[in-house]
């Protein structure tokens, strides 16, 4: 549950050279074990190194940034006596459907799946989340002055919704038809459901075919029926053997596929998040996500973490177009100091 554990002699030495900036404390502002929620030693919630510029922390302040992140107050369920959590009601404009792209398209093959699922998991024979893949890109109503914002269902897809969040954003804020509005012209605090759907689809194209490095894109659309049976390697997922595969092969054609399929993306227990992951996986191709990855000591990367979270390199793949490992720039070599000896390490940025 994050709570901060050490031997004495550090503790001692955080306390001394006074590298504890953050505590639980009660509304007095004193510590107490009353507002110590996970047990952490001291009551403390946050520390930074020997130098003071690196800060690590388990509390989430920004969650009390926003009202659209804030837990209180929740109504409680009718009858339940239980919060009720805030349903998300922004729905996409409700124009006709636009025509059905004349692109080349093809059921998911075995090998794909098989291909998806351990990219994602590291095994086709786990299942992804519920989280995963109940989780549509849809936009709250609850908040008068962050109509922009994704709501987020449960636990472990966050990766995902902020990094497809910070490209709405960019659409809605710096791409905007007009200064300080939306497309349209509405403003992009509380966007009218069109330009939201516009921004939608433009930050999810854009994704696509960044990963794509200009190349040939796939887009990914889940469908009724399965076209993967069950095997001794592959467990259906109820999800990615659904899955159609598209071919774009220009930021146009990615356009008119996200956008035909905008509303089955902004369902709120659909399968937005998977559909815009596997269409960045694929675009990029299985063997050049598994090439950006690193792997030390024999230990393989994969996008969804052991405990049901986006890795960095799911985030770095829908931000930069590649599921590199690290956060900086090029390659990082790290090589044994021992004369005569050749063992190095390849770290991906």
């Amino acid at each position: 549950e994050g709570n901060y554990g050490a031997d004495d002699e550090t503790l001692k030495a955080l306390e001394d050279q006074g590298r504890v900036v953050f505590r639980y404390v009660d509304r007095d502002g004193e510590p107490s074990d009353e507002a110590n929620p996970n047990g952490s030693w001291n009551n403390i919630a946050g520390i930074t190194n020997e130098t003071g510029n690196v800060l690590g922390m388990m509390p989430h302040p920004e969650r009390a940034m926003e009202k659209l992140s804030v837990d209180e107050p929740r109504a409680e369920a009718k009858g339940t006596g239980r919060p009720r959590a805030a349903e998300a009601k922004r729905a996409p404009a409700r124009g006709p459907r636009p025509p059905a792209p004349r692109l080349p398209s093809a059921p998911i093959d075995a090998k794909t799946a098989a291909g998806l699922r351990t990219l994602l998991l590291g095994d086709t024979r786990r299942q992804p989340p519920a989280a995963w893949k109940q989780q549509g890109l849809t936009f709250t109503d609850d908040c008068p002055d962050c109509g922009y914002g994704l709501v987020q269902h449960g636990g472990g897809p966050c990766g995902v919704l902020a990094a497809v969040q910070v490209h709405v954003l960019d659409e809605l804020v710096f791409r905007a038809a007009s200064p300080g509005g939306a497309k349209g012209g509405s403003d992009w605090r509380a966007p009218a459901a069109r330009d939201l759907e516009a921004a939608l689809v433009e930050a999810v194209s854009r994704i696509i075919w960044r990963a794509s490095a200009g190349g040939r894109a796939k887009v990914c659309a889940v469908e009724g029926k399965p076209f993967v049976d069950r095997s001794s390697t592959y467990a259906p997922d109820g999800l990615t053997e659904h899955v159609r595969v598209w071919d774009a092969e220009s930021l146009d054609d990615v356009r008119a596929l996200v956008a035909y399929y905008a509303r089955d993306l902004a369902s709120p227990r659909g399968a937005g998040v998977l559909s815009v992951l596997y269409s960045a996986l694929l675009s990029r191709t299985l063997r050049g996500a598994r090439d950006d990855m690193d792997e030390v000591a024999g230990e393989r990367r994969f996008l969804v973490d052991r405990h049901g979270y986006a890795s960095q390199e799911a985030v770095n793949l829908l931000l930069v177009g590649k599921a590199v490992t690290n956060v900086f720039d090029g390659e990082r070599r790290l090589e044994d100091d021992v004369a005569g000896t050749s063992d190095a390490v390849v770290l991906r940025g």
